[in-house]
């Protein structure tokens, strides 16, 4: 994506991240997935001025997606996080592990 359309987006309110290096975050140690998001993060928000508070997580299956993974989301300041779990969601008690309703 172009930066005007990464601008488009955050003027929506739309814009999330999905880490820095496109890495499955669960093979990464604490405070690599740490780093990982906040420079995408940071990245993000130099580029468009807004502060993303969601991520896509990269491959976003079990074991890509760890709680420890959720866990070092959260310090990172986001708030929703999307795995590629498909299923619905019936509750918010896991805002950082959301399921996707497959549309096909």
């Amino acid at each position: 994506m172009e930066p005007d359309h990464l601008c488009k987006l955050a003027d929506a309110g739309v814009l999330g991240i999905h880490a820095h290096t496109h890495t499955a975050l669960a093979r990464l140690t604490y405070d690599h997935v740490l780093a990982e998001i906040a420079t995408c993060r940071l990245t993000v928000k130099h580029l468009t001025g807004f502060d993303p508070f969601a991520i896509s997580y990269p491959y976003g299956g079990p074991s890509a997606v760890s709680p420890l993974v959720r866990h070092a989301a959260k310090e990172a300041g986001m708030v929703l996080g999307f795995t590629m779990n498909r299923a619905t969601n019936n509750d918010d008690t896991d805002p950082l592990g959301l399921s996707r309703y497959d549309t096909n």
